[in-house]
């Protein structure tokens, strides 16, 4: 690679790195639609407290906004996915297959059953007449 190619590459880092918008440009961003959204009520606002209260705890990658919603940082979604995608985790989390998870390991045993009882009557006996001539003839030439 010559010099004046990384002396470009260079320069152009730097234009890309001036046009993109600082942290705190991004977080007042937020701010102020949170603000902006603070007027209706909403479901972003309730499915921000249920997953505090679910004991969810956010990654460095979510910030406490000013209205003390739960904010991405430089979120690639709109609010209302966002909102919606939050609404659809709380129904999940309030389903009684998260709650009891034994019901989960129970339906999917007794689902199992039959498919695993019907594998095993197919294959078991000419697996195992496979194994045990196998073990035979190898015991028989003494190995």
């Amino acid at each position: 690679m010559s010099a004046a190619s990384t002396v470009a590459k260079d320069n152009h880092e730097a234009e890309s790195k001036a046009n993109e918008p600082s942290m705190e440009d991004i977080l007042a961003s937020i701010r102020r639609i949170i603000a902006d959204d603070q007027g209706t009520p909403g479901q972003a606002g309730a499915s921000a407290a249920a997953l505090r209260a679910s004991g969810y705890s956010p990654s460095d990658a979510v910030v406490q906004a000013a209205g003390g919603e739960l904010a991405l940082a430089g979120s690639l979604i709109s609010p209302e996915t966002n909102a919606s995608v939050n609404a659809s985790f709380l129904a999940l989390f309030g389903s009684r297959f998260v709650q009891q998870s034994d019901v989960i390991i129970a339906m999917t045993q007794d689902m199992l059953k039959p498919m695993l009882k019907a594998w095993l009557d197919e294959y078991l006996p000419s697996l195992v007449e496979r194994l045990v001539k196998a073990e035979i003839e190898r015991v028989a030439r003494g190995e």
